[in-house]
């Protein structure tokens, strides 16, 4: 009984250190899905190299998505590398308007 014991044991252990190693893997790849699937057209994306630009044209179908980084130049590229969307220019906005309102001109004194 003993035996049997040590080997459940020991094929729940290797279960939860594999599910341990691949859990958040599954995770960034859901992740990754999830914001592919609410990409829109005319949103700012950032790729994976880290260029910034609009997304002008998405087509999943042919595994091609187009993005302008300036005034007429457009790029191609795989979906796979838009890693994130940016925030609006709208709510990149109120943020700043926020933050203006907080912002006081009064010396802060050191609390030593």
């Amino acid at each position: 009984m003993g035996d049997s014991q040590q080997v459940i044991f020991l094929v729940i252990g290797l279960a939860l250190l594999i599910a341990m190693m691949f859990w958040p893997q599954w995770q960034a790849r859901r992740r990754q899905q999830r914001q592919m699937a609410e990409l829109q057209v005319g949103r700012d994306v950032m790729t994976a190299g880290g260029i910034i630009g609009k997304l002008v044209r998405l087509d999943p179908e042919a595994n091609e998505a187009a993005i302008e980084i300036a005034p007429g130049v457009v790029i191609r590229i795989i979906p796979a590398a838009i890693s994130r969307a940016l925030p609006s220019a709208e709510a990149v906005n109120e943020d700043e308007e926020n933050n203006e309102q907080t912002d006081d001109d009064t010396p802060v004194d050191d609390a030593r």
